[in-house]
């Protein structure tokens, strides 16, 4: 299993953005990189913002081991002259995120159920799995916006585990129209 690292980065987004393109071209890598914005990351937690430089915002960067630590040298031999400044290097234990669905047809409740709970990647657990489905058969009716639905499938959860495999289930969660996912949350060891 890799070694994924969060990156704690004080500075203006577009010159941390620029300096992640610039890093990952003279690297020749691509996808490696992460903004946790981009991504979908929950906000750092109150304590850690009021630490970070007044209007600098603090971004999370998390990125596998090796590209992890090459970025952190790049920071601290050339960020200063872009205005960035490292906050701080945390190895991530685990993701996780919590979702909700909620669909109207047999098919689509199908099709959900197809991506988000008959395959999990390598790893990743379903927590809390709760699913309800009901039919009402006094409901049917070509109403565009009925109050009532004849048939109404709705599931809650939580994905957990490895960080790459939980992006790559917020990632078919967020391409699913009637899927609502929560923002990514990342355990941290308290030492990298």
């Amino acid at each position: 299993m890799s070694v994924w690292h969060e990156i704690v980065i004080t500075g203006p987004g577009k010159a941390l953005r620029g300096f992640i393109a610039g890093f990952e071209a003279a690297r020749d890598v691509h996808d490696v990189v992460l903004l946790g914005e981009d991504l979908g990351v929950e906000a750092l937690p109150f304590a850690e913002r009021l630490r970070a430089l007044v209007g600098s915002g603090a971004h999370v960067v998390v990125a596998p081991e090796r590209s992890g630590d090459a970025l952190v040298a790049a920071i601290g031999a050339r960020g200063a002259e872009a205005g960035l400044e490292l906050r701080g290097v945390r190895a991530i234990t685990a993701a996780r995120f919590g979702f909700t669905a909620r669909a109207f047809a047999p098919e689509i409740a199908a099709r959900i159920r197809g991506a988000l709970l008959d395959s999990l990647p390598e790893g990743v657990t379903l927590e809390g799995l709760e699913q309800t489905e009901r039919r009402e058969a006094d409901a049917r009716g070509t109403e565009l916006y009925s109050p009532v639905h004849d048939y109404t499938w709705e599931a809650t959860g939580a994905f957990v585990g490895p960080l790459p495999g939980v992006l790559e289930m917020h990632r078919r969660a967020r391409e699913e129209k009637f899927v609502e996912p929560e923002p990514l949350r990342l355990d941290v060891a308290t030492t990298a």
